[in-house]
């Protein structure tokens, strides 16, 4: 579990857009797929690119990915890092070629 205390205006608008889950009754706004997608790029260990993928492959339908381009290239702007938009647009790519396995198995 991660904590976000929203200072930067993506944090903020990502908080308007979480869903709230309910956890021991109390409710509790989680982000969406496509802002982790956002927030686990900027961070970029290897744990996130792992769930990056896995988040890609998962909601391919849900994400918005000019949204998510957008804000990882002002990120990687804002960090000088450059190249992190095409580590992303590889790992994008190599989830796209991936053949999706059905619910049975």
């Amino acid at each position: 579990m991660e904590l976000s205390l929203a200072w930067l205006p993506f944090e903020r608008e990502a908080l308007r857009r979480a869903e709230l889950l309910d956890v021991s009754g109390m409710d509790m706004p989680v982000a969406r797929a496509q802002d982790l997608v956002i927030y686990k790029t900027i961070a970029w260990r290897d744990r996130d690119r792992t769930d990056v993928e896995r988040l890609l492959y998962a909601y391919p339908d849900d994400i918005d990915l000019a949204y998510v381009r957008r804000v990882i290239q002002e990120f990687a702007a804002a960090l000088d890092e450059p190249k992190r938009v095409e580590d992303f647009e590889r790992l994008l790519a190599r989830v796209r070629g991936k053949p999706r396995r059905s619910p049975r198995g």
